[in-house]
Order: structure tokens, then C-alpha cells, then sequence
């Protein structure tokens, strides 16, 4: 398919949505890693090596995160992450269920991430992402509007 045949709105919400993939992948990562921190913290308290990280894990631990509750936040991140890179390949191609349905499952799944973080994870720690949660609010209700809306007829089944 020659680059004239794809609409240039497809190409930069592929564009958009390879930039989510990075921002929901990064911090799923990090979710995962924090998991292990804490439940190796909870082991033994005295093992964790710098003051700030053990600080960090003591206000995790004052409000009653769960370390799997963590995993669950970065594991669902990395799937989001994987479903955007999906969606980027399927807008790229035009494809219908790549594209489209890619790109509707990594839209629920953004905004339960960000429902289930405001739930787990403490007040402090939300307010300081605060700016990625009103993203992932937001951005899937424009990716759905383009992809069901202005672009139905490009993501058609053919």
C-alpha cells in the first residue's frame, strides 16, 4: 500500500498511539519493579539500600498497598502498551481488527488503569501523577471517537 492510499489523520494517530504505548509501558515497568521492592521490603525492612526508597516503600506500606495489587497495575500497563503497539501497526495497514480493535481495547484498558490507580494506590502518589491520569482519560475518548467516528470508513472490514 502506497503512503497516498492511507490518510495522513491514520498515520498520526498511529504516530499518537506509539507514544502512548511508551508512556503506558515506561510506568508498567516501573509498577512491576515497585511490586518486588515492596514485597522484598515487607521480608525484611532493613535490606532495602537508600533512604529515599525506603521511604517511599514506608508510605506505600502506611497505605495498605499491596504488592500484587502493584503487579496487577504494571502487568495491565505492559498489555495496553502491547495492544497500542498492535493498533499502530493495524492503523499503519488499515487493517480492521488490528487497527480498530487494537485501538478499542487499549482505550478501555487506559482508563482502567487509571480508575484502578486512583483506587490502589495512595492520595500523595496519584497526586503526583496526575497529569498521566487526566491523559488517560482523555486520549481514549478521542481515540474511540476517531477510530468508531472519523476514520470508520478507512478501518472498514474489506
Amino acid at each position: 500500500m502506497a503512503i497516498s492510499d492511507r490518510p495522513g489523520g491514520l498515520t498520526a494517530l498511529a504516530a499518537l498511539n506509539g507514544f502512548f504505548a511508551i508512556s503506558c509501558g515506561f510506568p508498567g515497568l516501573q509498577r512491576i519493579i515497585s511490586s518486588y521492592r515492596l514485597h522484598a521490603h515487607l521480608q525484611d525492612p532493613e535490606a532495602t539500600a537508600n533512604r529515599w526508597s525506603r521511604r517511599n516503600l514506608e508510605s506505600l506500606i502506611e497505605a495498605d498497598v499491596d504488592p500484587q495489587q502493584m503487579e496487577l497495575l504494571g502487568i495491565l500497563g505492559l498489555v495496553v502498551a502491547l495492544l497500542l503497539a498492535v493498533s499502530v501497526w493495524g492503523l499503519l495497514k488499515r487493517n480492521h481488527w488490528a487497527g480498530k480493535w487494537g485501538s478499542t481495547l487499549a482505550a478501555v484498558g487506559m482508563v482502567s488503569i487509571s480508575w484502578l490507580a486512583v483506587e490502589v494506590l495512595p492520595t500523595d502518589l496519584v497526586r503526583g501523577v496526575g497529569m498521566n491520569l487526566v491523559r488517560q482519560m482523555f486520549y481514549p475518548l478521542f481515540l474511540l471517537i476517531m477510530v468508531h467516528g472519523i476514520f470508520r470508513k478507512d478501518l472498514r472490514l474489506r
